[in-house]
Order: C-alpha cells, then structure tokens, then sequence
C-alpha cells in the first residue's frame, strides 16, 4: 500500500513491479520441473541469508506448478518475543496490495454473472455518492482496473491506528476522494482508491459487505481458510497473526495492527498455503479442484493484456501486473503494507507461480531480490549481445536527457513534494551509454544501451530490475514521456527545468547557505555593535530583524517536516499538533515580501556598504526562491483542520 511519504512514490515504482528486462527476439524458455526437495532446497539457503542480513523476523513462501504445491514453507518468527516459528499453513501475513487481485477477481465474477459492464460509468452503480464529473469522459471498470482513471494519489491517512477510527469503506470513499487530474484511459497511475472504489462497487451489486464477498465467493471455493479482509481479524484469527515489526535503531520494533481504511486495496490477511491455493485457481483458468470461480473464458479474458503505453512495453491484464524476466511472461502483483512486505507473480506459459511474504519493514528489497534468484535459477535467460551504439548516439542521447517524474502522484496537497524525490532522471553516460538513475538521493542507478531511436535496453550485467526504456513524443517530436517496460503502474512526465530535482536542490543549497550567513554574520554583528555601540537606523534594524527571522525559521522548519515526513509511519496522518506547523510558510511568505521592501530602502538610502547590500540582496531573492519553492510544491497552501 504504502511506506514513508518521502518514498512513496517511488517505492510504489519500484516495490509494484515485477522486475527484469524485455527481450522481443528471446524465444521463451522450456519449463523445468521443479522438484519439491530442490525447491525446498533452495529456499532454505535464499531465506537463512536474507532474514540475516536484512534483518528479517519472518517470511513465509509458496511454489506451485501444474496444479500442485511445490514448496509451502515459513522462517523465521511469527513472534520475535515469544519465539513463535511461522508456519505456512497457519500464520498470517498481510499482504498489502495483493489484496488487488482478489477484487478484479470479483469484478470479472460480477461481469461474468451480468451484474457488471467493465465499460459502464461507474457512477451508474454508485448511490451513496458520484464521482465528479471532471471531464467529459466517464470512469469506467475497464479504467479501474488498468489504473488509469486519472486520480491523484493519497497517501496520508491510508492506515489508522485502532479499529474506533476506521472507518466504512462507504464513508472512507466518499470522503476522501482524489481530484481528477487527467481524462481516464491516458496514462497509467496507480490508485488505491480505484481499486478500493471497485470493491465497493462489488459489494453494492452483490447486495453483501465486501469482506462477506470474499468470505463466500472466492475463499470458501478456493478452500483458504485462514484469509480475511476483516479488520480487526475473526477471534479465531487473531492468534495466528504474524506481527509486523519496524526495523531502526539497529532493532526490531513490534508494531500493533495496521488498519486500512481502503480495505479492498491492501487489508488482505493470509497464510503461503491460501495464496498456493488461488494461484494455482488463476493458472488453471479459474479452476480449484471441483470448485470454479471463474469460468474458463472468463479467466482466459482476464489474464490478456487491457491496457499499455506502448506495445513495446508491459500493461496490465484486468488488474494483474504484466512484466517479463528471462524471457518470461509474467503477470502478479507486488503488496506493500508499513510492516509487510509480498510478492505473488504467476508463469501463465510454465503453469508455475511464487508467493512470498515478509515481516519487517527492512525487508523491501528481499522482494526483489527473491523474484530475481527464482527466475535466474529456474528459468534463466542467455546473455544477450550488447548493442553497438549508433553514430549519433551523443544527439539521441541529448534528446531524451532530463528528468522525468511520476504521473502516480498528487498535486494539491504536501504530497506532491514526492515527485521530486522519486523523480527518474537520464543523462548520456561513459562508453556511449545513457545513464538512468531513480530517486533523489539515488536508489538505483542503470546504464542503457540504444536499441533503436527513443528505445533504450540495458547495458547492466545481469541486466537492469527495471527493463526496456521506451520514450515517447508530442506532435512536434519532442519528448514527453519516458515509460520504464517492467513498470506499468506509472507513466513518468518529463519535468520542467523549474520542477526538475536539478534545480530544485540547488535553489534550496543556495538559500540555505545564504540563510546560514545571515545568522553567523548576524551574531558577529550583534557582538561587534554591542561592544563598539553603533548607531543603526530603524531601517537597517528591521532589515536585520526580517532576514535574521526569515533565515532561522526557514532551516528549522525545514528540518522539522523532514525529521515528521521521514518516519514510514506517516502514513498514519498528521497528528494535530502538527497542523500549526504549515501556518510557518505564510509567514515566511511575509517576511520574505518584507526583505524584498527592505532591500529596496537599504539601497535607496545607502544602508550598509554596497557589499552587505548586495549580500542582503542575494538573501533576499533567496528567501523569495524558497516562498516559491514552498508553494509550487503545495507547501504553503495546506488546509487546516
């Protein structure tokens, strides 16, 4: 669902998709059979590594293929305090956004049974409250399911804290609904709202609460008796629970029940042998030994491939992620809560599929790394020959260089500040290579090489987690858009030079080294006019006055909202002793007009020497820089309360 708001949006780049690169001439490649022992095998070694050296409490794991379970194994603790081992077939994980899949299987249940049209205005099956009409075109099913019907993304208030303040999904949609950024059916943007507003959306055609829906239709068919949506979990439940746990300081911190108030989206509790069971359902076209809960035709329709940017890069099939690794297909989806951590990822074409969960929040990159051992061990790929660069490489280089943010994202509230810390910025490298490196500070750095104009493949040994890059350009052939092939949950939007993290960092180190001046010079002056008592006008004292305030409250509040936005737990909400805090960016708006009169009179009345009028001057459209910076990135127009 979500982790720290500083990196949400770049971890749901990187934590939603199924990694590896795209080769279209690779041919794929035969299935082994995977032997349970070897499997087993396998396991034992990847996972006794990885909860040692990520610090991992536990893990839980299921391998399928043809119909049968390879592997359902667990490690680690359910319980670091009271030692309690994880079982497959009994402890609890939660499984974040996986919990997705599960409501597009409804949904495709609901067409199937004619209650449902996936090209129908949603509004057409809601009562209680409507989507705006933003834009001409309506949002459809089809649109939900393909996260493309142009909200923006919320992440505050995704979790709360106890049961009392959950809320019904009714009343979480209906106020708490994004604004519409974009007509739907454009761009791919990840939306736990979409996906929680088609849960509802099943619930109110099939005349039953969303959690009672998938008690009845898909896990009492798929016999996974230890799965629920229900928040807090059934009594008989509870028990089994693994506990999530937040790593820092060097320690395993247990943390109580995360709560989600957009349930449909992310609130799935569930064993590795209940996931064994609805894999091997959508691998067998709906089909669960005697039970159905999907016809096959319908099964078959729901694993094609709905919706892309591109031909030449992954979509989505009605709601499941599609990527391919080693030459593979996949389709799957990856499910991130505060504390746990999953993939599920299924090879329609091998009639094979994985499932793994981990607890801990320091344990997102166990995900990819586990995909990434599965797939190199069991269906590896030849090395591909690297691509000869063409002669002018330099001017396509140059071409698609620049930043690109992600169209998942807000652009009303604080939030939208994420764009430029998960921005994906690309740059010609060494050996005529092009550079992509994601996130600010850098995550992940790839090297590419050109495949042909404004497609990019990678130049990385093993190749690149993230795939092909495939840009794409306006009518007048410049580039716009940058799509990452193994990520189809977003789009990326060129930025422009005032948005991008380029200029943004350097405006805000040059402020904050004009502010710092200002309060070191400030403090020798205080001390030097005291001692050798000199005479200062009202004017030059009220100059000092502004910037010295304008400089201290600047850094500090900076320093606050990051030491508040750097906790993964802010997506619980801000406490309201925080809102006065967004009251500073209008009075630093005040101050800074105030320094900007101020400058104005110290020239025209010859305050100081030409060099301190110059170095408030400087300061000066510094802390104008920072106003705008606060505001272009909705810092300083928050509501309150």
């Amino acid at each position: 669902m979500c982790m720290k708001l500083w990196r949400a949006c770049l971890l749901a780049v990187c934590l939603g998709m199924v990694i590896g690169p795209f080769n279209a001439a690779r041919a794929a490649q035969t299935a082994p059979t995977l032997e349970p022992a070897e499997v087993e095998a396998f396991f034992d070694g990847l996972m006794a590594a990885q909860l040692e050296s990520d610090h991992i409490p536990g893990a839980t794991v299921a391998v399928v293929q043809n119909g049968e379970v390879i592997l359902a194994q667990g490690y680690g603790y359910a319980n670091l305090a009271e030692r309690t081992p994880v079982a497959a077939d009994r402890t609890l994980f939660r499984s974040g956004s996986i919990s997705k899949l599960f409501v597009w299987t409804a949904v495709m249940q609901q067409v199937e049974a004619g209650k449902l049209d996936l090209n129908a205005d949603v509004n057409t099956y809601l009562s209680a409250f409507q989507i705006p009409n933003t834009y001409p075109e309506p949002i459809t099913l089809a649109h939900l399911m393909a996260h493309t019907p142009g909200f923006e993304e919320i992440g505050l208030g995704t979790f709360v804290r106890t049961a009392d303040d959950l809320p019904s999904l009714e009343d979480h949609l209906a106020h708490n609904m994004p604004k519409r950024v974009r007509p739907p059916g454009v761009l791919s943007a990840y939306s736990n709202y979409g996906a929680a507003l088609a849960g509802y959306i099943v619930s109110q055609v099939a005349g039953m609460p969303f959690e009672q829906y998938m008690d009845e239709k898909i896990f009492a068919p798929l016999r996974m008796t230890h799965s629920t949506f229900q928040q807090p979990l059934p009594s008989p439940l509870q028990a089994d629970l693994a506990t999530g746990y937040l790593y820092r300081g060097g320690k395993n911190e247990p943390r109580d029940f995360e709560y989600i108030p957009p349930a449909p989206a992310g609130a799935l509790s569930t064993t590795a042998t209940d996931m064994a069971n609805f894999m091997i359902a959508h691998l067998q076209n709906g089909r669960f030994e005697d039970a159905h809960i999907l016809q096959e035709e319908t099964a078959v329709t729901m694993h094609e491939q709905s919706f892309t940017h591109d031909p030449r890069v992954s979509g989505f099939a009605h709601g499941f992620i599609e990527s391919t690794l080693n030459g593979q297909r996949i389709i799957g989806h990856g499910g991130d809560t505060i504390y746990f951590h999953s993939e599920l990822m299924l090879l329609p074409e091998q009639n094979a599929g994985l499932f793994v969960s981990y607890s801990g929040s320091a344990s997102p990159l166990a995900v990819m790394n586990t995909q990434r051992a599965f797939m190199d061990h069991y269906f590896p790929a030849p090395v591909a020959p690297k691509a000869a660069p063409p002669a002018n490489f330099a001017d396509q280089a140059a071409r698609v260089s620049g930043s690109y943010m992600a169209a998942r994202g807000n652009q009303s509230t604080p939030e939208k500040l994420n764009a430029l810390f998960s921005a994906l910025t690309v740059q010609p490298g060494a050996d005529d290579e092009l550079v992509a490196t994601l996130g600010a500070p850098a995550i992940f750095t790839w090297r590419y090489a050109q495949q042909e104009p404004l497609i990019y493949t990678s130049a990385d040994t093993p190749p690149s987690i993230a795939g092909d890059l495939v840009f794409r350009t306006d009518t007048q052939g410049n580039v716009t858009q940058l799509f990452v092939q193994n990520n189809p949950t977003t789009a990326f939007l060129r930025m422009p030079w005032y948005a991008a993290p380029s200029f943004n960092f350097t405006l805000l180190g040059s402020a904050f080294f004009l502010f710092l001046t200002v309060l070191i010079g400030g403090l020798i002056a205080w001390r030097v006019n005291w001692r050798l008592r000199m005479l200062r006008t009202w004017g030059m004292t009220m100059a000092g006055w502004l910037a010295g305030l304008m400089s201290l409250l600047s850094i500090g509040f900076v320093f606050v909202l990051i030491s508040i936005f750097s906790n993964p737990e802010i997506v619980f909400g801000l406490p309201p002793s925080v809102e006065s805090l967004f009251l500073l960016p209008w009075v630093l708006a005040l101050l800074a007009l105030g320094m900007a009169i101020c400058t104005v009179l110290a020239w025209r009345h010859r305050y100081w020497g030409w060099p301190r009028r110059l170095h408030y001057t400087l300061t000066t459209v510094a802390a104008l820089g920072f106003v705008w910076f606060l505001a272009f990135w909705r810092l300083i127009n928050i509501p309150i309360g």
